[in-house]
């Protein structure tokens, strides 16, 4: 009670602030501004105060994230954010990706929402500058972190977020220092290896509508051994959360459908959702104006009270049949939904090392989680076609007579007439097998070993300070998925075929229970028990073993400094099998993804890599300091379509003076293509498409006929009909093993003002810039755009479209009898992105307190204003771009606004601490008119307003080895925007708050 009265009585005083500011009409930035310049005039005495610590002091040398030579703290040549552990602390964070979303640099990869009403395996990724979390490089303590999955992308869920230090980020191609996937940058935790004591903490959190709560546990311990040569960390940690349903909040509890009210304004109304319906829905015969051709069957639907069936077909309800309505008839998710999925995680460290003598080191790194997820999601699904006898005594008369006059013209339709049995689309919503439930469990563990020392130096002019480290790594994940409430396709065709008698089913194996499909709610148990699958789905085995050495030191002296150098070598295998159950091998599962057969592969580089950092200039005016560094990486794939590639940077450090340094970094980095777009199962499709070499207009366009020609059609049959022997036509999807290597050429530069009359004030600005070519994309969004692609709009027969459509050299058909469209993923769409980062940093202390006359105020600004983020997913259409910048939507995917920030005020007196974040998310628009051009007035959402978010922090020293840190996050429970998502409950949870205020307490006892 006590809390939740402290919680009211700030809420509203924060509201009456919010309401002020919003009364000025300022923009998300400008209010920013005003808040960051308020803050650093908070206190006057700040900026008066008398400059102290202009002794000349050894300056540290460390080795930071995006280099492997050491240099002075605080001299990095790219955009750089360093996060503290008292920042996890401040935030109540248990999964790391909580944090590191919350800055601007980052858009919202895998979340604790992912998987709201689909399949989520409870990963959490980092994505920085939104280009997707495969090109983000997770590290920790410098070293490639293990992946998931054969998408080869680092699951956060399992670094031990109790043993993070502090984490670094940097923007820009860095994969010559680090490898392939550092394409938008590095994200790098550092742990805490080297610990003395014992630390143990206790969290829990909740919302303040009494869901989603959290219990998290860490104990961590340390010492050293063999009189301080030696050292040894051991750390374990348990988190639980409970889930949250979508039915549990007001934004999320019922879905929305876009409909256009009589002015033709687009306007949102409760509704939508999917058309497979627990009735059970028949579509696919002929309708409307098609039906003057078919009068039999005309009558036969007028007689069974189908006049006016449309397109969608019809349900049966209440055992009588009538025309599907929508949006009326919808099947609503948000009953089923979740905005939170419930987790249960244990992690296990352990961190050792030992001098075996003055010079070397041994050290040994192991690492083991365990992460459970069981995500209830809506009853199966079931749509396919289905055969069903036309004199079914199970099923009434009026269905019976109009199954007939569907039989009787099934020769129109690719079947035979009058045979008795007909074949139509279908779809279920299988309510009486309750909810579908899919549990993954994720067992993933980390060793390393390795050796690392100080050779000294050669001589005392040259090789001099030599280090050297050398590891070997094996990591290895398992993935077990299993679901329940799943059904068998095969089966339920099965139980509608019966005997003569209609008592059992025609083929009556596996104890098949016959029952009639057409109704909500009929099926008993019986049935759904024969339906039934559960535990179907498989097993996944990911491994990557890394072997890297290298050595590092100063080459020579210049008269400007040391040179520094870094060589070395890497060997890196990754591997990913899976091996599923029978019934998800043949894609019998009804209302999953298609046949998942087992697959298995693997992918080995040999690397070298060198890296240099250069002095020129020393103690000169306007030259305190010019650096400039560079590096370069071989990489020999076993991939064909990569071989061997080239990687480098090259940047300069320039300080000015004590206040001003300058820095600027160019940098080429690659991603090699995931095991995942390399070896997954490779299968055929039908789709249904019209060869446009097969069309008069073939024969009389110049364009289309000569682009025939150039894709194989004999010259005599272009707009010959006879080339085109069936409107299906087989595709091809699934992995492609002769991709290349994605490309990224970045750019950054960056100033850093640290004025002397203001002590603690750092101002910081970069811009960056990153091209991505070679993105690998499907190709056009299925085999009806390629093929429109190739002959309708590029016309060129080297087109990437053009040379996916396989014809028969003689008779000039699609195919020819094999497959015939190539969708295979492949190396096609380009990225562009820029945009600048701001940081300010200010500290001073104040005369006054609550117990004595000093405290001391911290405040940190982080911003980040997105310039452009441009995609052109057909590059032979260079004008065609999709322009993301302030956009969301279908294309553009999460919120992109152009501007972003988090700012936090500390206020600090002895052993007491009270702390604000504000975190703004800048407005973004539909791209359905950023984009697709269409008119605002037929949008009912056309833009997300600014969003802001409170969080307040009290931290306490209660004594000394015993602190309680209490929050409020989301202090205005601020509900996310609403939007046309029906796949995040109405909104962008990933981006937004979707729980609303949330308390948590951290209790930590250290000894």
């Amino acid at each position: 009670m006590r809390m939740k009265f402290l919680y009211t009585l700030i809420k509203v005083g924060v509201i009456e602030i919010v309401q002020t500011s919003q009364k000025s009409h300022a923009t998300a930035a400008q209010a920013s501004v005003l808040m960051l310049a308020s803050l650093l005039i908070f206190n006057d005495r700040a900026a008066a105060q008398t400059m102290e610590g202009n002794d000349t002091q050894a300056v540290e040398e460390i080795v930071v994230t995006g280099s492997r030579i050491a240099r002075p703290e605080g001299s990095q040549s790219g955009p750089f954010i360093a996060v503290s552990a008292k920042e996890f602390s401040y935030t109540g964070t248990s999964n790391v990706e909580q944090l590191l979303n919350s800055f601007p640099q980052l858009v919202p990869g895998l979340t604790a929402a992912s998987g709201s009403i689909t399949e989520g395996d409870g990963s959490a990724t980092a994505d920085l500058r939104g280009l997707g979390a495969q090109r983000t490089l997770v590290l920790v303590n410098g070293r490639r972190w293990l992946f998931s999955d054969a998408q080869q992308i680092a699951d956060l869920n399992t670094i031990p977020q109790a043993l993070v230090e502090r984490v670094e980020i940097v923007t820009g191609g860095s994969s010559a220092v680090y490898g392939s996937d550092a394409v938008s940058g590095v994200v790098n935790f550092v742990l805490k290896t080297d610990f003395e004591g014992f630390e143990a903490s206790a969290k829990t959190g909740e919302t303040v509508r009494g869901d989603g709560t959290e219990l998290d546990f860490n104990i961590l311990t340390g010492g050293n051994f063999a009189d301080g040569r030696g050292n040894v960390v051991l750390s374990i940690n348990y988190l639980k959360r409970n889930g949250i349903r979508a039915s549990a909040r007001n934004f999320s509890r019922q879905g929305f459908l876009e409909v256009l009210d009589q002015s033709g304004q687009a306007q949102l109304v409760p509704g939508g959702g999917s058309a497979t319906v627990p009735e059970g829905r028949v579509s696919g015969f002929p309708t409307g104006a098609a039906l003057a051709s078919f009068p039999d069957l005309a009558a036969a639907l007028q007689a069974a009270g189908l006049g006016g069936v449309g397109a969608l077909g019809f349900i049966v309800d209440d055992g009588v049949p009538r025309p599907f309505q929508s949006p009326q008839d919808l099947f609503s998710f948000a009953q089923f939904d979740n905005i939170v999925i419930p987790q249960e995680r244990w992690v296990a460290s352990g961190f050792t090392d030992f001098d075996l003598t003055d010079r070397i080191t041994a050290y040994a790194e192991a690492t083991y989680s365990n992460n459970v997820v069981s995500i209830p999601i809506a009853p199966a699904l079931l749509t396919q076609t289905i055969r069903i006898q036309t004199d079914n005594p199970l099923i009434s008369q009026e269905l019976r007579d109009l199954f007939a006059a569907i039989d009787a013209i099934d020769d129109t339709r690719g079947g035979i007439a009058g045979d008795g049995i007909t074949a139509l689309n279908f779809s279920r919503r299988m309510l009486e097998s309750g909810n579908r439930v899919t549990r993954t469990e994720r067992n993933a563990y980390k060793f390393t070993a390795g050796l690392r020392g100080d050779i000294g130096s050669l001589s005392d002019s040259a090789f001099k300070d030599i280090g050297f480290d050398g590891y070997y790594s094996y990591a290895r994940t398992t993935n077990a998925l299993s679901r329940q409430g799943v059904l068998s396709r095969s089966r339920f065709n099965q139980g509608i075929l019966l005997n003569d008698e209609g008592t059992a089913c025609l083929n009556p194996s596996g104890g098949c229970v016959p029952f009639n499909p057409f109704g909500a709610n009929i099926l008993s148990k019986d049935v759904i028990d024969f339906l039934s699958v559960n535990g179907a789905g498989g097993n996944s085995t990911s491994t990557l073993q890394v072997i890297a050495t290298s050595v590092d030191g100063t080459l020579f002296d210049l008269p400007a400094g040391p040179l520094g150098l870094a060589i070395g070598g890497e060997w890196r295998k990754a591997s990913s099998r899976f091996v599923p159950d029978d019934f998800t091998a043949t894609g019998d599962v009804a209302g999953f993804s298609a046949a998942a057969p087992a697959t298995a592969g693997s992918t080995e580089v040999y690397e070298g890599f060198a890296e240099v950092r250069i002095p020129l200039l020393k103690d000169l005016p306007f030259a305190q300091d010019v650096t400039a560094n560079a590096a370069v990486r071989f990489s020999d794939y076993d991939i064909d379509g990569v071989g061997s590639v080239w990687t480098y940077s090259a940047g300069l450090e320039w300080v000015v003076s004590p206040e001003i340094a300058l820095r600027g970094q160019l940098q080429r980095a690659i991603r090699a293509p995931s095991l995942l777009e390399l070896f997954a199962p490779v299968s055929t499709g039908i789709t249904v498409i019209l060869d446009p070499c097969a069309t008069p207009a073939a024969a009389a366009d110049a364009g289309i006929r000569d682009t025939c020609i150039a894709n194989g059609v004999p010259a005599a049959l272009v707009g010959n009909s006879a080339i085109q022997t069936s409107t299906t036509l087989g595709t091809l999807v699934g992995g492609n093993p002769d991709l290349d290597a994605e490309t990224a050429d970045s750019f950054s530069l960056g100033a850093s003002y640290t004025p002397q009359f203001a002590p603690g004030l750092r101002f910081k600005l970069d811009y960056y810039n990153i091209k991505l070519d070679d993105a690998i994309a499907g190709l056009a969004g299925g085999a009806a755009n390629t093929v429109d692609l190739c002959f309708n709009v590029l016309q060129d027969a080297d087109s990437a479209a053009c040379r996916a459509i396989n014809r028969d050299p003689l008779t000039g058909s699609i195919g020819g009898g094999g497959v015939g469209i190539d969708e295979r993923n492949v190396n096609l769409s380009r990225i562009r992105v820029s945009g600048i980062d701001i940081g300010i940093d200010h500290s001073f202390d104040l005369d006054w307190g609550l117990v004595s006359g000093q405290s001391s105020v911290t405040l940190s600004f982080v911003g980040s204003w997105l310039d452009r983020f441009t995609t052109t997913p057909v590059p032979d259409l260079p004008t065609l771009k999709n322009r993301c910048a302030g956009a969301f939507g279908s294309i553009c995917g999460e919120p992109k606004p152009e501007f972003k920030s988090t700012s936090r005020v500390t206020w600090q007196q002895g052993p007491l601490n009270l702390s604000v974040r504000w975190r703004l998310i800048g407005s973004a628009e539909d791209d359905r008119i950023v984009i697709g051009g269409r008119a605002p007035e037929l949008v009912a959402l056309q833009k997300i307003s600014a969003q802001h978010y409170f969080d307040l922090t009290a931290s306490w020293d209660i004594f000394e080895g015993l602190n309680l840190t209490s929050g409020i996050l989301n202090l205005l429970d601020n509900a996310p925007p609403r939007t046309i998502n029906v796949i995040s409950a109405n909104s962008r949870l990933n981006t937004y708050d979707g729980v609303g205020t949330r308390i948590f307490a951290t209790l930590t006892a250290h000894f």
